[in-house]
């Protein structure tokens, strides 16, 4: 009786062993591939980088929505921009107009658009630091035309924001290639 008992527990322990041992090598395996949204020049960099050290990355978001872009451009000036975009169905909305008064026009409206762009680009940008960047003092720099914010970041801050839906790619920035103006 002792035998199969004392059997039976070897088999639970080795059991146990094995299993734990499988599930720290999957793990193990799990952080050495590089997520696809890491470009592997900072993964290089994560692999060497100690936990608390902090890197410099650009974080590249997914982009303003053009449509929402577009409908705060047409509450603004009152004009479809497909219209804008359209010679004959420009200048046929302004036929009063001569050719320097259109192209005065096109600058002025084409300006509007991109105040427009550059004020969501960074309304979203702020809207990401707000909601997941823990230490605001780390970010470096916030961008007003793209969907990118310059900041220092850990590894395990790189990894969170790595899964978040509204990151496109984080890169390495490269202090050393930065150009000083």
């Amino acid at each position: 009786m002792k035998t199969k008992s004392l059997r039976f527990w070897i088999c639970i322990i080795l059991s146990t062993l094995f299993a734990t041992a499988m599930f720290t090598q999957t793990l193990a395996e799990k952080t050495t591939v590089r997520p696809e949204k890491i470009e592997s020049s900072l993964w290089e960099y994560m692999q060497s980088a100690k936990d608390n050290e902090l890197i410099p990355v650009n974080i590249l978001l997914c982009g303003v929505d053009e449509s929402l872009v577009l409908k705060k451009f047409k509450e603004k000036t009152g004009l479809d921009w497909e219209i804008f975009q359209d010679d004959e169905l420009f200048e046929k909305e302004f036929p009063e107009k001569n050719n320097e008064e259109i192209l005065q026009i096109r600058q002025f409206l084409q300006s509007e658009k991109n105040k427009i762009l550059k004020a969501e680009q960074t309304k979203k940008n702020n809207d990401f630091i707000s909601a997941y960047v823990k230490n605001k003092d780390r970010v470096s720099f916030v961008n007003s035309y793209i969907p990118s914010i310059y900041l220092f970041a850990t590894k395990e801050d790189i990894m969170y924001y790595v899964q978040l839906d509204e990151v496109q790619n984080i890169c390495y920035n490269n202090p050393e290639n930065l150009i000083i103006s």
